[in-house]
């Protein structure tokens, strides 16, 4: 299967994790910020799955916005139907006019129609999955349901207090919950509750709904009617639906506070161990036969002393401390005995260290990874410090590996506290970063590593960065080619490979502007210059689109299929639909903060003004 990873992004760090720092995907909500042993999804196709894959697009916002730029295509990031699956849909967008007025606009209508008036509160939005029929949209915490194929914009209110709320996966019922827990469904003429003070929803199918209560993990249909409850496990720590809506994987906390792992067959209604006594599952695949997982160490002892320089042992030995009668009789002068002083609380501070350093320091736990395919387990590597990128499909993991300079040594006079010593430890640390396969070999990377790595793995080309600069090595089986440098102050804007399987990046990038280009087995090819880095979009149809020239809340706007094209000029910003449909604003208005809302159906020349002063879409 072919690899489309972003096991480690700059700075957010989603993908990378240690004993010490576990970073969990689509997990339920903590509220504790304790770290909790989780799953850490590494393979790009398991973070994606709930929305890109299956619209098959991709867009990635790489930076921050300009302060005050309500550009549609933020905007419309917060909500999950950024991309429309079929071109058969009405495609409906909401917005917000200055005056308050909330309205919906879709590609078979020539305006927009009004929702609500006197609007002020915030909006939260959620458009249907499949025919993009309907929305649901909030006011005053009431929840209301619109339906785009009627002109006249009537809502229809479904609730009050609403907390959460979806569509399900096949648009026919709409799930929610209000502010006391209580569950319903919504088939569009009745409301029915399902359960009552529920702690959160899990997932929903087009028939069932998967949530948490009173710590333990549910699942009934979406129809009242059918008193169909199953407790699928008690006292459960996280759950994962997979993405056909067949399995679930869970975890359940065991005597030794490491966790199990089970995964439960909804149609058998049966569950089965997968894994024990695991820590962090790093990657798994789908179906949950194939799992990169983590078992942790105690944390190896590490002599401090070692890293220290005692400079002042002897003249501590030889100190000799006057007391106040001394000055008092005239013995030493007031200067003296001052400075006496001083140096009698600077002795007696590294006395104390020296006695903490005669205590051997527990260093951060390392993992045992494990590699499990079906019944079939793989030690992978021992005592890994951190690891950068894992793919329970291929079994492939990358990893630090880390050794101590002992001989990179910080003088005891420098230091008046003990936690100083143990700072200077990690300026001690040597990562080499290592690249393995199952049980095979390892291969080195790259040694002498300060920061950690950032990986990216396509198919059989692997990219990673170090300081922004981007390296290259072809994977052959469980071997790596040699390792070339490719690119300087380097950002990465999409390593999904959506685009031709490749790598999408930005050079030389200075207030979100700079250079776009695409790397495809290792040779890099430039796109444009002068590109609004914080908008890159990626498209199933084989093109980019981009901003070139952006300032002051417009710029133009391009398409790349092999060569550049420049679609259109001085837009704020876009929402694609499709390559001949887009809503795009422009026009900005710096007085009054507002857009003018247009519809794009092929021909630049030929926009087609839907609404002025639009202050915000959904």
């Amino acid at each position: 299967m072919d690899e489309k990873n972003n096991s480690s992004v700059p700075e957010e760090d989603t993908n990378s994790t240690s004993a010490e720092e576990v970073v969990t995907v689509n997990e339920e909500k903590v509220e504790s910020t304790e770290v909790k042993p989780s799953v850490a999804v590494t393979n790009e196709k398991e973070k994606s799955k709930s929305f890109f894959e299956k619209n098959k697009a991709v867009i990635v916002i790489a930076g921050v916005a300009v302060i005050g730029i309500i550009l549609i295509i933020l905007l419309c990031v917060l909500v999950k139907s950024l991309f429309f699956g079929s071109k058969n849909v009405e495609n409906p967008l909401v917005y917000l006019t200055s005056d308050g007025t909330l309205k919906f606009v879709t590609s078979s209508k020539k305006e927009g129609i009004t929702i609500a008036n006197s609007y002020s509160d915030s909006v939260d939005v959620v458009y249907s999955n499949k025919s993009n029929k309907y929305i649901l949209y909030t006011k005053s915490d009431n929840l209301y349901l619109v339906n785009t194929t009627k002109n006249s914009g009537e809502s229809e209110k479904i609730t009050s207090d609403v907390d959460d709320f979806m569509f399900s996966e096949d648009d026919k019922y709409v799930v929610f919950t209000d502010e006391d827990g209580d569950l319903y469904s919504y088939n569009f003429k009745d409301k029915e509750k399902l359960d009552s003070e529920i702690s959160s929803i899990i997932g929903v199918t087009k028939n069932r709904v998967f949530y948490k209560k009173d710590g333990n993990l549910y699942m009934r249909s979406l129809k009242a009617s059918k008193d169909d409850k199953v407790k699928i496990v008690a006292d459960y720590k996280y759950a994962y639906l997979n993405e056909d809506g067949t399995k679930i994987l869970y975890s359940k906390e065991n005597d030794d506070d490491l966790y199990d792992y089970y995964v439960y067959n909804i149609k058998s209604q049966k569950g089965e161990k997968v894994i024990s006594d695991a820590y962090t599952v790093y990657s798994y695949n789908d179906d949950y036969t194939k799992f990169v997982y983590g078992v942790k160490n105690e944390g190896a002892k590490f002599d401090l002393s070692k890293i220290v320089d005692d400079d002042k042992l002897e003249d501590d030995k030889n100190f000799k401390a006057y007391t106040a009668s001394d000055y008092i009789d005239g013995i030493i002068d007031y200067e003296t005995y001052r400075d006496n002083l001083s140096e009698k609380y600077d002795v007696a501070d590294r006395n104390s260290i020296r006695e903490q350093l005669k205590k051997e320091y527990e260093l951060s736990a390392t993992m045992d990874i494990y590699y499990q395919s079906g019944n079939k387990k793989t030690k992978v590597v021992e005592e890994v410090d951190k690891i950068l990128y894992a793919n329970a499909d291929t079994g492939r993991v990358v990893y630090n590996k880390v050794t101590y300079n002992t001989n990179n040594k910080i003088k005891l006079s420098e230091v008046n506290y003990f936690y100083k010593i143990k700072n200077h430890l990690d300026d001690c640390k040597e990562k080499t970063v290592m690249f393995k396969v199952g049980d095979k070999e390892a291969v080195e990377i790259t040694s002498g590593v300060e920061k950690d790595a950032s990986i990216y793995v396509i198919n059989n080309d692997l990219y990673y960065t170090l300081d922004d600069e981007l390296f290259y090595a072809k994977i052959n089986g469980n071997k790596l080619g040699k390792v070339s440098s490719l690119a300087e102050d380097v950002d990465v804007i999409d390593s999904t490979g959506t685009y031709k399987d490749s790598l999408i990046i930005a050079t030389d990038v200075k207030s979100y502007t700079g250079d776009l280009k695409l790397v495809k087995s290792g040779k890099v090819e430039a796109i444009a210059s002068d590109v609004y880095t914080s908008y890159v979009q990626i498209t199933d149809t084989n093109k980019i689109y981009y901003f070139t020239d952006y300032s002051d809340r417009s710029g133009d706007f391009n398409v790349y299929n092999g060569k550049s094209k420049k679609l259109m000029t001085d837009i704020s910003g876009v929402k694609y639909v499709k390559d001949n449909f887009m809503y795009v604003i422009k026009d900005y208005s710096s007085t009054a903060g507002t857009y003018d809302l247009y519809k794009f159906t092929g021909n630049a020349k030929k926009l087609k003004l839907i609404e002025t002063d639009v202050k915000s879409a959904y």
